[in-house]
Formats: structure tokens, sequence, C-alpha cells
């Protein structure tokens, strides 16, 4: 039985700066292809994730 209500982790995380920081971080991490989920893991267990320096 279906509640009708679709969940999604934009729905999950809302409107909150912590929302948008962690939608952020996995929007950057797809952008150079590391594994999305990795990123969240690792996240929660200590250990931040950051895209390589920008050349300049």
């Amino acid at each position: 039985m279906r509640s009708g209500r679709s969940w999604s982790l934009c729905s999950l995380l809302g409107r909150s700066p912590d929302g948008y920081l962690i939608r952020g971080v996995l929007a950057t991490a797809v952008k150079h292809t590391v594994n999305t989920l990795a990123v969240l893991r690792d996240a929660f267990t200590g250990t931040t994730w950051l895209p390589p320096a920008a050349l300049a």
C-alpha cells in the first residue's frame, strides 16, 4: 500500500542550510564522477570529500 507521498533526498533534506550544503556537495561529487553514496557514507563517518583544487 502506498502512502501517496513520494520521498526524495531533496524533500528529506528540506530547505535548511545543511540541506543545501549536502545537495551542493553531492552535485559536485556527481560532476567529478565520484560515488555519491561513498561521499555520504564518508561524511557521516567523519571523512569529508573535497573536490580537487581548481587549476589556476
